[in-house]
């Protein structure tokens, strides 16, 4: 891979061989690529008063971007590695006018593998790149396959027509486990199970009624019958894994329908009345079997004396409903977006949102002091305030602590599964071909919009971000940018990008690439920004769009 360092450090030796040598140099040093013709862009607001949480994204130089924000945020560099934010060609981008299927139809991308064959339904392949500017790929090929039922997956692994999948469903681990020629792969548990309540919508507009429902649900039950083995009953929405977030000695209130009956009796809730559960019904990583949990949570319930109806709702039509604020009571996981704990509060706490409804003006406050902190102890200080609140306003009730869990053959090597996704560059088998199947399709190559695992996994195969995801940890690595600093306030962030990387159709990567990308999203007024695309991804991050139309 070339870097500025690379270069810098063969500048020097070059220098001091003619230095010793006293003559002409018969190689030269690679030197940073001749700029002379390069017109670097721009986007900016005319100010901060819309929302917006970017003020604008500078090509400062052919190699380098700055981003101007309106607020300080230390996570900024986190969440520029997710994979809305994969590097696009200006050129395709143009061609495409930012439509993103169309864009994943070119999937045109700088990542370590390239799609060469999408003629057989409900299967891709892709071959390795061999300029590809990283870690040399070890796999020739990859194919892509999916298939939503678990056990259709599970039969292929066993038959050894598949040499992985993705989501196991729980009852089907212990069998995998006893395959000497199959082996389970868990990701970290860094997904939250819980049931979401809208404080806007009665009668979760009550706090006492909340609080009352807080006690209604076994949390322990709920983690052994129906998630994976590593999964764990939760006392606050942040998983354990993220040490700095989490709060150890938080603990949920018991479980006591009893309690929850005389709680609510107390507060004068109408027993007659059925409360509407609304559920997505696909099974998922993180929710494998979503009508027998929701039954569970019913059941639960009406031990306490309340009735409930459950709404099974398709995918879709569940996130539509979700984002428009019209569930009042549901079951939901979320996985974090990056690798912070403030993934959880700025999602779900830091303004107004139809997940839970109005916030709380000091949960806000605490979520500002995380993003413009670097000390570790202040940012626990305000974890842990928030997640304290949590469960004194019962803003939401969390469930379980979850994970996906895969499964491959055995003759699959070097396998990590990490907290935001898996090395297919460095996994290892004989002939080198590896077909994995998985839960949804393919096809969504830049999911700029709410999107599933599975298009994360795809996009990440193809495509690149200026930043990535340590797969043992929390921590976040250079990725297409070679490095990255900001002011003292943490309201710039200026990217140096890496040189000579190739897309797949051989443009090289330059700072107005990443300018258009960003561009696309960011900017209404911006050719390729789709009007139809809600870009669910840069909105939750950054707030409102650059030169948006009253």
């Amino acid at each position: 891979m070339k870097s500025r360092s690379l270069y810098a450090f063969m500048a020097l030796i070059v220098i001091a061989s003619l230095a010793l040598s006293g003559c002409q140099a018969t190689q030269t040093a690679q030197a940073q690529p001749s700029s002379s013709d390069f017109n670097p862009v721009s986007v900016t607001a005319p100010d901060c008063t819309q929302g917006n949480r970017i003020r604008a994204i500078t090509a400062v130089d052919q190699y380098t971007v700055k981003f101007t924000l309106c607020e300080p945020d230390r996570t900024f560099p986190a969440k520029v590695g997710a994979p809305a934010f994969s590097i696009q060609d200006d050129a395709v981008l143009s061609e495409t006018q930012g439509d993103p299927v169309k864009i994943s139809q070119i999937a045109n991308g700088t990542g370590p593998f390239s799609i060469v064959d999408t003629s057989i339904i409900k299967q891709i392949r892709l071959e390795r790149r061999e300029d590809y500017w990283g870690t040399p790929v070890r796999l020739r090929s990859i194919t892509l396959q999916w298939n939503g039922d678990s056990k259709f997956r599970r039969t292929n692994l066993s038959v050894r027509s598949v040499d992985g999948i993705s989501s196991v469903n729980p009852n089907d681990v212990n069998s995998i486990r006893l395959d000497s020629y199959l082996q389970v792969v868990e990701a970290p548990v860094v997904s939250t199970v819980f049931v979401g309540m809208n404080n806007t919508i009665a009668p979760f507009d009550s706090l006492v009624i909340r609080q009352a429902l807080a006690t209604a649900f076994d949390h322990q039950k709920l983690a052994l019958d129906f998630f994976g083995p590593s999964a764990a009953p939760a006392s606050q929405l942040v998983p354990p894994y993220f040490d700095i977030g989490h709060t150890s000695s938080l603990r949920w209130y018991d479980f006591d329908t009893r309690k929850t009956n005389e709680q609510l009796t107390a507060a004068g809730f109408d027993f007659t009345q059925e409360l509407v559960l609304s559920y997505d019904e696909t099974p998922s990583d993180l929710i494998p079997e979503p009508s027998l949990v929701a039954s569970e949570l019913a059941a639960e319930l009406k031990s306490a004396g309340v009735k409930v109806k459950l709404k099974p709702l398709a995918s879709a039509e569940f996130q539509r409903a979700w984002m428009a604020g019209e569930l009042g009571f549901y079951l939901a996981a979320f996985k974090p977006d990056y690798p912070d704990a403030n993934s959880f509060f700025e999602t779900f706490f830091l303004q107004d949102n139809p997940m839970i409804g109005k916030t709380d003006a000091a949960i806000a406050e605490e979520i500002q002091t995380i993003m413009t902190s670097n000390d570790p102890s202040i940012i626990q200080a305000s974890a842990d305030v928030i997640n304290n609140s949590v469960k004194q306003s019962v803003i939401l009730i969390p469930l379980v602590h979850t994970n996906e869990v895969l499964g491959f053959r055995s003759a699959v090597g070097s396998i990590i599964a990490g907290p935001f996704g898996e090395n297919f560059s460095s996994m290892t088998i004989a002939g080198q071909n590896l077909t994995f199947m998985q839960s949804n399709p393919a096809s969504d190559l830049w999911p700029v919009n709410f999107s599933t695992t599975d298009a994360g996994r795809t996009a990440r195969l193809v495509y690149d971000t200026l930043t990535t995801y340590d797969l043992t940890g929390v921590g976040v690595l250079p990725g297409l940018a070679d490095s990255w600093s900001s002011n003292a306030s943490m309201t710039e962030w200026t990217f140096l990008l890496r040189y000579d990387v190739a897309f797949s159709n051989g443009a090289l990567l330059d700072a107005n690439d990443v300018v258009a990308t960003f561009a696309a999203q960011a900017d209404a007024g911006n050719p390729n920004h789709r009007p139809e695309v809600n870009y669910d991804y840069y909105r939750r991050f950054f707030g409102n769009f650059l030169n948006a139309q009253p």
